[in-house]
């Protein structure tokens, strides 16, 4: 990850852990709505995400970055969710929040490394001096104390943690993850 070509505003997705959380919500949802769900809407979910993450409504860039296994090669709970074909090395622009860029990294487990590769990509984000704001959606038994600690260490960013579970650390911002993955599924909340 060249750290001289990151944008102020940053979305990391751990693109695994993000579609496990999308099915396990469509199985629950569609038993207890009596009604099948479409895939999530990913653009939809990005900008729930970057609005979530403290980032402001205007013209701006979003690097957005999928982390995923390399035999992983789709999300398949979101649209578009295929990772070369559909989103590395594209974007889409929202009237609200600004322009998404997007690209994927594949994980591929360098055994050379025993530190998780989001947990890598945290690191060179929050290292970045072009970084601002970032947006982290982690699988947190996989490097999540790690993670907690980057943050603390650089606290001249505003960084916000977009998980399942609350996060119990002071000055760490967090919202949950799954009210926006709800509403790009188009799950309303008099339906609940």
């Amino acid at each position: 990850m060249e750290r001289s070509k990151m944008k102020g505003n940053v979305i990391l997705i751990d693109a695994d852990y993000v579609d496990c959380v999308a099915a396990e919500l469509t199985a629950g949802f569609q038993d207890m709505l009596f009604r099948s769900l479409p895939k999530a809407d990913l653009a939809a979910w990005l900008v729930c995400s970057a609005l979530d993450g403290g980032i402001p409504e205007g013209d701006n860039e979003i690097q957005t970055i999928f982390i995923h296994t390399p035999e992983k090669e789709a999300m398949e709970y979101f649209e578009p969710g295929i990772m070369k074909k559909e989103l590395d090395g594209l974007a889409f622009r929202d009237p609200i929040v600004g322009e998404f860029l997007m690209s994927s990294i594949p994980d591929t487990g360098n055994i050379m490394f025993d530190t998780p590769l989001m947990v890598q990509c945290v690191e060179a984000v929050l290292e970045s001096k072009d970084v601002k704001r970032v947006v982290i959606v982690p699988e947190m038994t996989n490097g999540g104390d790690k993670i907690l600690e980057l943050i603390d260490k650089h606290k001249d960013k505003q960084v916000t943690l977009l998980t399942m579970e609350p996060i119990q650390q002071e000055g760490i911002n967090h919202a949950l993850l799954g009210y926006g993955i709800m509403y790009a599924m188009g799950i309303k909340g008099d339906e609940l």
